[in-house]
């Protein structure tokens, strides 16, 4: 998930609420996730083929009302992902996103 896509779905609630809610496994700052599916997404060592988008489920709105709605749009909620190339993920590990013609 990124952290751009947290903000907006909060923002638009009107509320600071901490990404932890969302049971995300990491949470990226400075890539656009929407539309990724089939890139590779490269977090330090780590290579991820995203598979797709991550849809918000009602567990959302338990966390907080109208949650669920708000991380719909522009794949807000994140991506789900399979490990190509595994490793030890670190904070403040280099993130970049690369389509890959090869997938």
């Amino acid at each position: 998930m990124s952290e751009e896509g947290w903000h907006a779905a909060t923002e638009e609630l009107g509320i600071e609420l901490s990404w932890t809610l969302r049971r995300a496994n990491v949470l990226i700052r400075g890539i656009d996730l929407f539309n990724t599916a089939r890139m590779r997404l490269h977090l330090g060592d780590i290579v991820l083929e995203i598979t797709g988008e991550n849809d918000p489920c009602w567990v959302m709105d338990k966390q907080h009302r109208g949650l669920r709605k708000a991380l719909t749009p522009g794949w807000r909620a994140g991506v789900a992902c399979r490990v190509i190339e595994g490793g030890i993920l670190e904070i403040g590990d280099s993130v970049s996103l690369i389509a890959d013609d090869k997938i």
